[in-house]
């Protein structure tokens, strides 16, 4: 093999690695926020637009349930 051939191959695993990394991150951080929202009393949940009723359904989705798009910076 080539190397720069080698190269590519090294590239394509670290930008893989990254990829997964970001995902698992990105996972771990919406599940937190998720598991917050049961604790918001419920004026907070006014404050933020919701109800008692679709905080808890939030709460319970996947942490791989991720928003679509752009979020927080992602």
């Amino acid at each position: 093999m080539t190397e720069s051939v080698l190269i590519r191959r090294l590239s394509l695993r670290v930008d893989l690695f990254r990829a997964l990394w970001k995902r698992a991150t990105r996972s771990m951080i919406v599940a937190r926020e998720r598991s917050a929202l049961k604790t918001l009393s419920d004026a907070q949940l006014r404050d933020i637009g919701l109800t008692r009723e679709e905080a808890l359904a939030e709460s319970r989705r996947s942490p791989l349930d991720l928003p679509q798009g752009r979020w927080r910076g992602w």
